[in-house]
């Protein structure tokens, strides 16, 4: 399963809508010449994979009239079909988050995410050798997946294996943009709080963000802003905001009052 295909309007009916009866099915219009189209193409092949769902592929200008039945105006535009039926999806080159929480709502989640989330509660509790085994056999499922990098970075400076965090952070691939803003946002946050004291509220930021506790360092960390203008504090906070994503609400929220707070 997970394979990428490319499907015409003589086979969409079995192939796309029969097959999606059984297990829902990645549909993805797109163009040649669509730029966007070639950013979108290899997330949604990695994540088909990940996922274990088939990816159907229609060039719109192959297949005009598919285009034209469903309605398609502008690509990429990347369907669902689910049960026979081809159900709304989005239009544009989505971020993968979002991408992530679109499969969600079909009842799909990939093995990885399910390895991710044991990972996670491990570090949660302290079981970091429980950790690094769930890591260690990710590494040889999901070899440079950005995602099980990032986690990995995670329990290392848990760890206190700093060096080695560092190294791990720079082979994501800069073509990611999500995840390599989320790398950047790791080292700022490394940086600031080796520079800073031990004790003082900068490395306090980094510690909480690890625990999952970044409302309470955004918080401490925007109250510092208010009072000193703290130019790294301001820095703690815009690397937390790359860990989170720009669509997270948290993002959303301290973005604006970072800046009430800054002018």
């Amino acid at each position: 399963m997970g394979a990428s295909f490319p499907v015409n309007e003589a086979n969409f009916v079995p192939e796309v809508l029969g097959a999606s009866e059984a297990m829902p099915v990645i549909v993805d219009f797109f163009a040649t010449w669509c730029g966007p189209c070639q950013v979108l193409k290899p997330i949604l092949e990695r994540l088909a994979q990940e996922y274990g769902v088939m990816l159907a592929t229609v060039d719109i200008d192959q297949n005009p009239q598919l285009a034209s039945q469903y309605g398609i105006e502008g690509v990429p535009d990347v369907r669902i079909a689910h049960e026979g039926r081809l159900e709304p999806g989005f239009v544009g080159a989505w971020p993968e988050v979002k991408i992530r929480e679109l499969l969600g709502q079909y009842g799909l989640k990939s093995p990885l995410e399910l390895q991710l989330e044991k990972a996670q509660e491990a570090i949660a509790s302290g079981n970091f050798p429980t950790a690094k085994q769930i890591f260690d056999q990710l590494f040889q499922q999901f070899p440079n997946h950005p995602a099980v990098t990032l986690e990995a970075v995670h329990l290392l400076i848990c760890l206190d294996q700093i060096e080695d965090a560092q190294q791990l952070l720079d082979t994501i691939d800069p073509k990611n943009a999500e995840a390599f803003n989320c790398a950047q946002g790791y080292k700022t946050l490394i940086e600031i709080s080796q520079a800073a004291p031990s004790d003082g509220p900068l490395t306090k930021a980094l510690s909480l963000t690890l625990q999952g506790q970044e409302e309470t360092a955004l918080q401490e960390l925007l109250t510092l802003v208010a009072a000193t203008k703290n130019p790294q504090a301001r820095q703690a906070m815009v690397s937390i905001f790359a860990l989170l994503g720009q669509q997270h609400p948290l993002t959303r929220q301290y973005q604006q009052e970072l800046m009430l707070a800054l002018y």
